[in-house]
This record gives C-alpha cells, sequence and structure tokens, in this order.
C-alpha cells in the first residue's frame, strides 16, 4: 500500500470528500527518517499535516541559542495536524527509524476551506489538544516535578508500552534529557527521580529503553505526596 493510500485510511481523513483527499495528499512528501535526523527544521516554512506511518517522532521548538522544549512524540501510526493561526515554528526530528509523509501548510489550509469534515475532525484533535495543554499547566502550578515526571511516564506506559516479565517497556527511545526538556526541569531532577524509583525497584532501563513497574511507581508517587 502506498504512503498516499495510508494516510488515506487515518482517523483526521474520515469522511472527509475524496477528491480534497486526493488534493490535500497529491504534493506531499513521504520519505524515512533515520534517528536524530531532521524531517522539519528551521529552513523549512513549516508542516501542515505530518503523518507518522512507523517508528516516532519529536516535536519541539528551539530558542537561538539552540536550547529545545518538547511538545510531544508521536509513535506511528499517528498524525500531528498544525492549526490554523500558528506560526509554523514546530521543529521535528526523528526520535527512531520513521516513516512518515508531511502535507505542506498551504494544501492543508485550502482543504480546510473546501471540506467541513476535515475541519470538524481537525477541532477535535485541537480539543484534545488544549485540554492536555490545560492539564499541563494545572500540573506546572500545582505538581512537583517527581510527580509530573510519574504522570508523564505512566502515561508513556500506557499508550507505547509493551508488557513484560518484570513490568511495562515503553517502546520509545527516551533519555533523561529529553523528558527534562518535556517537563521544563533541570536534568539533575530528573536524575534524582530515576535514581530513586531504580533503588525502590520502580523502574529501569535495559537496550535503551525504560521499563516501568506501574504499581510500584505508583506506590512511590503516593509516598512523595504523603511525605
Amino acid at each position: 500500500m502506498t504512503a498516499r493510500a495510508l494516510a488515506a485510511q487515518n482517523h483526521i481523513l474520515e469522511g472527509v470528500e475524496p477528491a480534497v483527499v486526493s488534493e490535500l495528499l497529491a504534493p506531499a512528501r513521504h520519505g524515512t527518517y533515520r534517528p536524530g535526523e531532521i524531517i522539519i527544521g528551521p529552513a523549512d516554512p513549516g508542516f501542515g499535516l505530518l503523518f507518522v506511518f512507523s517508528g516516532s517522532v519529536k516535536v519541539f521548538f528551539e530558542s537561538a541559542d539552540g536550547q529545545q522544549v518538547m511538545t510531544k512524540l508521536v509513535a506511528g501510526p499517528g498524525v500531528v495536524a498544525c492549526a490554523p493561526g500558528s506560526d509554523g515554528a514546530q521543529l521535528v526530528t526523528a526520535l527512531s527509524t520513521a516513516e512518515v509523509l508531511v502535507v505542506r501548510r498551504e494544501p492543508f489550509f485550502a482543504a480546510l476551506e473546501r471540506s467541513h469534515r476535515l475541519t470538524l475532525n481537525v477541532l477535535q484533535i485541537a480539543g484534545r489538544e488544549l485540554g492536555e495543554a490545560g492539564r499541563r499547566i494545572r500540573s506546572f502550578a500545582f505538581q512537583s516535578v517527581e510527580e509530573r515526571l510519574a504522570e508523564l511516564l505512566l502515561s508513556f506506559a500506557s499508550q507505547y508500552g509493551r508488557p513484560m516479565a518484570d513490568g511495562v517497556r515503553i517502546d520509545l527511545p527516551l533519555t533523561q534529557e529529553e523528558l527534562a526538556d518535556m517537563l521544563g526541569a533541570a536534568r539533575r531532577s530528573v536524575t534524582r527521580s530515576f535514581q530513586r524509583w531504580t533503588r525502590a525497584g520502580a523502574l529501569r532501563k535495559r537496550d535503551g529503553r525504560f521499563i516501568v513497574n506501574e504499581q510500584r511507581l505508583r506506590a512511590r508517587r503516593a509516598l512523595d505526596r504523603a511525605a
């Protein structure tokens, strides 16, 4: 099956008129990227839709001095939609070897004007992301770095986890630095938490992947809250 045929099956295009889908995907850029390779860089005009068929990517912003703040991780099959009115400053690199299809902003926005169903589908995605952004704001205000880190790992275990004999293996090649970026925290804070959880048997890393003992991690989080 071709990349465009795979993209057409994605939930974001469900119910969208075939002619709109065809015009939307015709100029899209298909490619496979190695870990760390740039998919959308600073010189690119941004993207409208990013379909991830396999592997995983990270979406982030970068400051003038090279500091990064990751906004999301996406594993295939998945999709990232750019909301109209955004400045297109999001950058994307491959986290693991990733096959993707990039739809530029112009055909995407033109398709939104033509298709009410596509607009509704994108609004549903945007609504979920706004809800997630609100949850993150609350966590920044009311939770410690350790609590937020525990929630992040448990959410990754739920979304991308594979049960193992000693816990749930998160099938994403995450680093402590990337997790710290997602939380807006210092890496040393993440390292201290990982050291404590490793001693408690709640977390380990094997073959470049974190393995979470969800029951023990939740227990440690409960103890920390009660302290």
